[in-house]
């Protein structure tokens, strides 16, 4: 993950990241506060509420406390800024929107966390102009029984650093490494029998998920819908184009929306409902068909990719991971 950065300055001019100021009169005194960064996951931009993909850049979250008797997340916040952050195998400088200096003060450490999306109880508006505090350290997403599926939770880890001791001068691990915090469902489909007309996956629904509820700065620890959850794949029936007989996942396209969820340690829950139709008859229902991984986990920082194969005797299922993470999944039958 980690790149040399030999010139900040000069790299961050040549991709017009920053402007070096050369602290306040010019020089190596500077209290501005620079900083590398890089994203150890597949993203898209935040706008479409969808799993980040590589090669994108996105607006990251990024929290300053300043303290010299240790890091409290609970704390008031000193400032909150935000980052554009590229996705990309290397770590790469990043520029804080308001730039922020560390404290004048020698002893005086600047700690630093960084998150997306943003959260609930905080105001875009009031981060961007450089006036939003946050005190508690939790940044909310939904209410307990209201949480979404929509949302790509990524956190890095505190550092610090001083005027004294910069956290861009620092020897090692003192970038802010964005990590996901949820584990990725999604499929596709394809027809296994020549010859089938009118073919719609009319519903599919992901059944005792738990969508995220808070992120706890501090540490990164999530808290989670308390009660499991139904979440829809699919806005409307999705029509089966029949140029994909007998397709494989690489060919093919994800349908509906990819969710985000709480990871599970040994699934028995996670589960899917189903209905097809093929030339305006509905198939029997799949109800309550469970998620089958090579190792029986939802992993963080994991998608999983379940491919539906439709017959005239109904779905059955192959599962793969893919990046985030990768690696060969099992087959599930469900019919």
């Amino acid at each position: 993950m980690k790149a040399k950065i030999f010139s900040l300055c000069a790299l961050a001019a040549a991709v017009g990241l920053t402007s070096c100021n050369q602290n306040n009169n010019g020089g190596d005194d500077s209290l501005e506060i620079l900083l590398s960064s890089g994203v150890s996951v597949s993203t898209k931009t935040p706008s479409t509420k969808a799993p980040l993909e590589t090669g994108q850049t996105y607006t990251t979250y990024v929290a300053g406390w300043e303290s010299a008797t240790g890091f409290d997340a609970t704390a008031q916040t000193t400032w909150i800024s935000t980052a554009d952050v590229q996705v990309s195998p290397d770590v790469l400088p990043i520029a804080l929107n308001p730039a922020r200096q560390y404290n004048a003060a020698a002893a005086t450490l600047t700690h630093i966390v960084g998150w997306y999306p943003l959260g609930t109880n905080l105001v875009e508006g009031t981060v961007t102009a450089g006036t939003a505090q946050l005190t508690g350290g939790l940044i909310e997403f939904a209410t307990d029984g209201a949480a979404t599926a929509d949302k790509d939770v990524v956190y890095a880890g505190h550092i610090s650093g001083s005027r004294g001791n910069k956290i861009i001068d620092q020897a090692a691990d003192n970038e802010l490494i964005f990590q996901h915090k949820t584990t990725q469902v999604k499929f596709k489909v394809t027809v296994v029998e020549a010859g089938l007309t009118d073919v719609e996956l009319t519903s599919l629904t992901l059944k005792n998920a738990k969508g995220p509820v808070s992120l706890n700065l501090a540490d990164g620890t999530m808290t989670w819908n308390t009660d499991p959850q139904e979440f829809d794949v699919l806005d409307a029936a999705y029509d089966v184009d029949e140029a994909v007989v007998n397709a494989t996942s690489d060919q093919l396209d994800v349908i509906g929306e990819a969710l985000m969820v709480s990871p599970v340690a040994n699934n028995t829950t996670l589960a899917i409902d189903a209905q097809v139709s093929i030339n305006g008859t509905l198939l029997p229902a799949i109800e309550d068909r469970l998620l089958v991984t090579p190792t029986g986990e939802f992993e963080e920082g994991t998608a999983y990719t379940f491919l539906l194969r439709i017959s005239q005797n109904g779905i059955s299922l192959e599962g793969r991971i893919e990046p985030w993470t990768e690696e060969e999944g099992t087959d599930v039958d469900l019919f």
